[in-house]
């Protein structure tokens, strides 16, 4: 969510958070019904690696980059508001 807040783009955030959500549950369901605790966990943390992976590339995008912070985030002084 923080590195669409710095482009601007909230609402296609929460359109992939919400896949997300749904791919965890999927997943883990799916795995709890195949091999019950240990499948569930193994459903979940596959859910959370496939969204890892399609996060991956936006997240090294704006640590390689020098985009500046919006304005809106920044005091009168120029430092930024706590």
């Amino acid at each position: 969510m923080a590195v669409a807040q710095i482009y601007g783009q909230m609402i296609k955030a929460a359109k992939f958070m919400s896949a997300g959500v749904v791919l965890e549950l999927g997943l883990a369901a799916f795995g709890a019904y195949l091999g019950g605790l240990t499948g569930l966990s193994l459903g979940w943390v596959s859910a959370v690696f496939v969204e890892g992976l399609i996060m991956i590339h936006p997240v090294y995008r704006i640590v390689v980059s020098d985009i500046q912070p919006r304005a809106w985030a920044k005091g009168i002084d120029g430092r930024f508001k706590d």
